[in-house]
């Protein structure tokens, strides 16, 4: 769905299993179910192929569509479809009944898989990890697929651009691409497949689809990188001026003016006409090209008109979900197909270039500015002010080329994540999509995702508090330990008092007084709730596994030890945090060690005095005695700001500092 340089397609497929293995190594996740019958709906019809069935409730029960849809998916097929469910006898409701969600990861994948025909794919948690079947599913699904699928729900938080300046950008549904001035690739995102670990060498386009990234080199061949299930990867040998990646398949204009398609063909969309093409756009299911004599001609999936363009010429063309989109040769900008969010009902003026992602499409006017319509959750259709030159428009976020090179992206809850309420705290922990902090007062305040009650604290006063990813534990004044949110790692807290308390998503620990230290969570997972015997000082939560500092400096880890997070360092510490597949520690002499996963160099820290350290998924920060804040693996959540500060907290997705005034900084990417 690009225009002429550019093009990505805004799919909703469901999520390939072939990796999962590999994924326990990933974040914990946010799982977060549509909250709607109507929504869920159109989401699995759109992925079925069942194109005519998208918005059935709205068009025929207008008001009542939600009614109409869950008294339809009735209670007993636990508000989902009854295609899901072995039971699908027919309802004898009369009434709306509550959705009822399934509750866990393993049931949904289980469910999905024996629909999609993948049977081999049924229990495959189960026949792998065993006892940690469901923490694992829900690693597997993690942040940017919400704990579910790609395709069931809304609310992808794509990662920053990078750093730098680019001649244009393409946003992808889960990650994006940009093509730097110097002509090398650059991609941020989600990675599970590769679609964001460009090649090297230099290019003239590059396009990011759903799972997999194509580009022109500057010889004119092809290379695409990334999932390539259906072939999407797999280009021709020939040579090309243009390459569009689109769900499962993708079109390039080869130097000879004909268009050449790839991958999967379900509806045709990979089956292009004869003829010459100046430009090609792929989506999921149809595929859009502007021929040499400037009219447009689609091919593919037709169900809302999506492949059948106007007449007269285009300069360029790009193809949404269900919509296409396209610029005259005086600027004006025209749109067909579906239009059920305003998405193909574009503002009078002239455009310089357009772009349709899924629900929404944003084009650049001939004065640089951005303008966006259609559905503008999480405010993807809101642009910055200033000059771009130019603008890709994905399924849940947009970035666009500023006319200084510098790419700019929006369109999420993300920013919430790194806006803190303004006054002094003392303490400040990172959740993966909250941030809770103690004032000074030791009231605690939370922000970012509140979808489990996480960010809800209750009143009193606290002396520290730790966030994972549904819930957050604090310890009162009094000492006795507050939890709230989700799980069983905030459900079944033990009694007593305590003075510090560490938690992550499976299990919470704390330091009593006596220097014993209490773990609690999901009886599936004892090897993490069952510490050593012996006087603790401090103690870390990681994820599948726990490290604490002893009385005596020496470091204990218990859990899983698959990265060596687990191991036993030789000397003596003040300090320890526990991420996902990496520890660090700070050294009674002030030098920080780090043992375990070293992906991006998270595990090797700088040289140097600290006076603290923290752990993330993916990247590791500490405070060094002058108060200056470095961090260090993944290079786009490493961009410490400037300034001194007293503390520091790095998560998965963004980090947060109290500065020596005692205000909180938080920042993700060069954002800082």
């Amino acid at each position: 769905m690009r225009s002429v340089r550019v093009v990505v397609v805004g799919v909703v497929l469901a999520a390939v299993m072939a990796a999962v293995a590999a994924a326990l190594g990933a974040a914990p996740v946010l799982a977060r179910w549509p909250t709607t019958c109507v929504e869920l709906n159109d989401i699995v019809e759109a992925h079925l192929g069942n194109d005519g069935n998208v918005g059935i409730y709205q068009r025929v029960f207008g008001a009542q569509a939600e009614a109409a849809c869950q008294n339809d998916h009735r209670d007993d097929v636990r508000g989902v479809f009854a295609w899901a469910f072995a039971d699908g006898s027919p309802s004898t409701d009369t009434d709306a009944p509550d959705l009822a969600w399934p509750t866990d990861c393993v049931e949904l994948n289980d469910v999905v898989e024996a629909r999609l025909g993948n049977d081999g794919n049924v229990g495959i948690y189960q026949r792998v990890f065993g006892e940690k079947a469901e923490a694992a599913c829900r690693t597997d699904h993690r942040h940017d697929v919400r704990g579910v699928f790609a395709w069931a729900v809304e609310g992808y938080i794509p990662r920053p651009a990078a750093p730098g300046t680019f001649e244009a950008v393409s946003a992808g549904d889960f990650h994006s691409c940009g093509l730097r001035t110097d002509g090398s690739v650059a991609c941020w995102g989600h990675d599970l497949f590769g679609q964001a670990t460009p090649p090297a060498g230099t290019f003239t386009t590059v396009s990011a689809g759903w799972l997999h990234t194509c580009g022109v080199r500057s010889d004119g061949t092809v290379e695409c990188w990334g999932a390539d299930s259906g072939g999407e990867a797999s280009p021709p040998t020939a040579t090309f001026v243009d390459v569009s990646a689109g769900g499962h398949h993708t079109c390039g204009v080869r130097t000879d003016g004909a268009v050449a398609c790839w991958g999967r063909d379900w509806n045709g969309q990979a089956t292009p006409p004869p003829g010459q093409f100046v430009a090609v756009s792929a989506g999921n299911s149809h595929t859009c090209g502007v021929r040499t004599d400037g009219w447009g001609k689609c091919w593919g999936w037709n169900d809302s008109g999506q492949a059948t363009p106007p007449d007269g010429e285009f300069v360029g063309v790009s193809v949404g979900s269900f919509h296409t989109c396209g610029v005259r040769a005086d600027g004006a900008v025209a749109c067909w197909g579906n239009d059920y969010f305003g998405q193909a009902t574009p503002p009078g003026g002239a455009f310089a270039a357009v772009d349709a992602g899924a629900r929404h499409t944003c084009g650049v006017r001939t004065d640089g500015d951005v303008e966006c319509w259609g559905d503008d959750g999480h405010g993807r259709a809101t642009p910055p002010a200033g000059a771009f030159a130019t603008v890709s428009a994905a399924t849940w976020h947009t970035c666009g080329v500023r006319t200084s090179g510098v790419v700019e992206c929006w369109g999420d809850e993300f920013a919430d994540l790194i806006t803190p309420p303004a006054g002094a705290f003392v303490d400040v922990s990172v959740g993966t999509f909250h941030t809770c902090g103690v004032r000074a007062d030791g009231t605690v305040e939370c922000w970012g995702n509140n979808l489990y009650g996480e960010a809800m604290p209750p009143a009193g006063t606290f002396v520290a508090v730790s966030a994972a990813r549904s819930h957050t534990c604090g310890t009162r004044t009094d000492g006795t330990i507050a939890c709230w949110g989700t799980g069983d790692a905030a459900a079944s807290r033990p009694d007593g008092t305590f003075v510090a308390v560490s938690t992550l998503e499976q299990h919470t620990c704390g330091v009593r007084a006596n220097g014993d230290v209490d773990c609690w969570g999901s009886e599936d997972l004892a090897d993490l709730i069952r510490p050593p015997a012996g006087a603790f000082a401090a103690v870390s939560a990681g994820f599948f596994y726990t490290c604490g500092v002893r009385t005596s400096g020496v470091v204990a880890c218990w859990g899983d030890n698959s990265y060596g997070q687990s191991g036993q360092p030789g000397q003596t510490f003040v300090a320890v945090s526990a991420g996902r597949t990496h520890t660090c520690g700070l050294r009674t002499d002030g030098a920080i060690e780090c043992w375990g996963d070293n992906s991006q160099g998270r595990a090797t820290p700088p040289s140097g005095v600290f006076k603290a350290v923290s752990v993330g998924a993916f990247h590791t920060c500490g405070v060094r005695t002058d108060g200056t804040v470095e961090c260090w693996g993944d290079e786009y959540l490493s961009q410490a700001p400037a300034g001194t500060f007293a503390a520091v907290s790095a998560g998965v997705w963004h980090s947060c500092g109290i500065r020596t005034n005692g205000t909180v900084s938080c920042w993700f990417g060069d954002d800082g």
